[in-house]
């Protein structure tokens, strides 16, 4: 169902920007470049995913924090899935996601936490 939907020409177009992005671009390093990202940052990895690696995910997120930013949260999810994982298992991927922006808002003040939490 997924090859019917897009065009595979597409698929291709995303993976060589993925492969040809470079955070660190224009940079003096990876540091410096992450320092320009202020907002609260969640960093989700797999552990099976071998596109992204479990290891660079957690990298990220430390050098967001080593760069000055307080608000980073990492998640490190067990799927079977690898990289798939956020199309396919998407209880846990939306579990993730809806507590970091619960978190968030009400660490900003912009929403209450309910009082039965």
């Amino acid at each position: 169902m997924f090859c019917t939907m897009y065009d595979p020409n597409s698929l291709l177009y995303i993976s060589k920007a993925m492969d040809l992005f470079d955070i660190g671009e224009d940079h003096e390093d990876i540091t410096s470049a992450c320092a320009k990202i202020t907002c609260p940052i969640m960093v989700l990895g797999v552990t099976t995913d071998i596109l992204f690696p479990i290891w660079q995910q957690k990298q990220l997120a430390d050098v967001c924090r080593a760069a000055g930013n307080g608000k980073v949260t990492f998640y490190s999810l067990d799927s079977v899935y690898g990289h798939d994982t956020f199309l396919l298992n998407l209880n846990d991927i939306g579990s993730a996601v809806k507590g970091f922006l619960d978190t968030e808002q009400a660490h900003s003040g912009r929403v209450r936490p309910r009082k039965d939490q």
